[in-house]
């Protein structure tokens, strides 16, 4: 390959950065695009404007609505995929004979297309979605629990899909066996994020933080989790806080209600003081899959982690956590590392290992040598 040409699927618009997905997404772009390549973005938009910012990465950005009707409910293929088909998307795709980059399984139809046998295919997994989507249905009323149980299987078989690509992208070590079975081609990629600059020590605020995108049940199910089986069983002066984008009307009331105080929508600096102040991180997640992005912005800061198991499944974090189960264990941690500082020693350790471990620019080397081959 004589030009460094690549195109980039996107499932949503990819800035402004500001939940898990579209970071891991936006990230990738700016480094590919460091790297010396060329990249055509094709994004599906559907509530996020068109990005100016964008523009000054990419070669060229293409946008294409995501139409929802009633009949894709009742399709053989996932709904996340059959939303995302696109005629015009075909067809710029067909104008060189670049690789293609596809993020998440819902953009992974044009694979269905023998036309694209011959070309340089990646797709780029976030987790293992009918598990994801599981999960999802543990937490919904009837209705959308159908919904939720109907679209798993779809992408159980859909899944199958993915042995026509060139190779997978995995987002987190434990997924490799799973995605091997599909695509022998399947190669580890940790999440991307930001290359932000070396933090320093300094002090920490003695309150606990919760962050997070507050729209997404998940989330949502997780803060409520801790509220109603830690924070509300504690008699401390510290204070939690929550962080993060989106609460719902029912969700700030509750909030509210609680005496808990709520930073709704926080600039990125606002956030990224939030995280740096906290003196400890309250974390905690029931559902395993996919990779959480709230901890490692978490780990690259100066407050203690505690955590359940779940949301470092998959990982090697569990040396940097205190990891708790049950109230006592929560009340235990929480109440030991709220009077000290993170050591210098646990600081630099972490520090060693988000340089390691979290180069995006490094790690995206993992895609040139699959498409040098």
């Amino acid at each position: 390959m004589t030009e460094k040409k690549i195109h980039i699927i996107s499932f949503d618009v990819p800035y402004p950065a500001d939940y898990g997905g579209v970071i891991d997404v936006y990230y990738k772009i700016e480094a590919l695009h460091q790297l010396g390549y060329q990249i055509h973005l094709h994004c599906f938009q559907y509530g996020r404007v068109e990005s100016d910012k964008l523009n000054e990465i990419c070669e060229k950005v293409s946008y294409y609505p995501r139409k929802k009707r009633l009949l894709d409910f009742l399709n053989t293929r996932p709904f996340i995929v059959q939303t995302r088909k696109s005629k015009a998307l075909f067809q710029n795709l067909l104008k060189d004979n670049a690789p293609i980059l596809m993020e998440g399984l819902h953009c992974t139809s044009l694979l269905e297309k023998n036309v694209f046998h011959n070309r340089i295919t990646l797709v780029r997994t976030h987790n293992i979605e009918q598990d994801y989507y599981n999960g999802l249905a543990k937490k919904k009323t009837f209705i959308n629990k159908l919904f939720f149980k109907i679209e798993a299987f779809k992408l159980s078989k859909y899944e199958s899909i993915l042995k026509k690509a060139t190779a997978i992208l995995c987002v987190q070590e434990n997924d490799l066996t799973h995605f091997k079975s599909i695509n022998s081609n399947s190669f580890s990629l940790p999440i991307c994020t930001s290359n932000k600059t070396k933090i320093q020590k300094e002090k920490t605020d003695p309150y606990l933080l919760y962050q997070g995108n507050l729209s997404v049940v998940e989330n949502i199910s997780a803060l409520k989790w801790i509220i109603e089986n830690v924070w509300g069983k504690l008699e401390l002066k510290s204070k939690l806080i929550v962080g993060g984008k989106d609460p719902s009307s029912e969700l700030k009331n509750y909030l509210k209600k609680k005496n808990i105080k709520l930073i709704e929508n926080p600039s990125e600096k606002e956030m990224d003081n939030l995280i740096q102040k906290a003196r400890i991180h309250l974390l905690y997640s029931n559902q395993a899959s996919g990779a959480k992005l709230k901890v490692l912005n978490a780990l690259n800061s100066n407050g203690h982690l505690i955590v359940n198991q779940t949301i470092i499944a998959g990982t090697d974090l569990e040396k940097f956590c205190l990891v708790c189960e049950t109230f006592d264990q929560f009340k235990n941690a929480i109440i030991t590392k709220i009077e000290y500082e993170l050591s210098e020693e646990e600081f630099q350790k972490r520090q060693f290992y988000i340089e390691q471990k979290m180069n995006v620019i490094e790690n995206c080397k993992v895609i040139i040598n699959i498409l040098r081959r």
